[in-house]
């Protein structure tokens, strides 16, 4: 009986293991694409400011910080569903002697991303307001 209750301990633990790697997979390409559409629009609106097209590069600008904003959501919903179940999973991983690694206190991903997203907000407003200076100090 008490191998029969470990055999279905091990295989929710998997299953919890393998939906929260599933998950993490997620929240980390969301990742990749904020730096990959920050990357564009960065380049985008410096391109078109310097075409002397400044409406247009606010545009793209502003365009980034919406998508910025969808994919911050996004990858802050994953995260939390990532953590929905861990408590159980480590009720399960002490009930089959699961080894973990030390809890990290100081440093986790989610985290990173909040201050990662804070900086491209502030280099994305930054630079509109760079384009919009630079436009209005030259028409006057």
């Amino acid at each position: 009986m008490s191998a029969q209750k470990s055999d279905d301990g091990t295989a929710l633990y998997n299953t919890l293991l393998s939906r929260r790697q599933h998950i993490e997979s997620i929240f980390w390409s969301r990742i990749v694409t904020l730096h990959a559409i920050q990357a564009a629009v960065l380049g985008g609106g410096y391109a078109l400011q310097k075409a002397h097209d400044p409406a247009l590069s606010v545009a793209l600008l502003v365009i980034g910080l919406l998508l910025t904003l969808l994919l911050f959501i996004l990858a802050h919903n994953d995260w939390n569903d990532a953590r929905i179940n861990d408590k159980m999973m480590h009720n399960l991983g002490d009930s089959i002697n699961i080894r973990r690694t030390a809890e990290r206190h100081c440093l986790k991903s989610h985290w990173i991303l909040y201050v990662v997203i804070i900086l491209f907000f502030l280099v994305d407003f930054a630079f509109i307001f760079f384009i919009l200076g630079t436009r209005y100090s030259s028409a006057v």
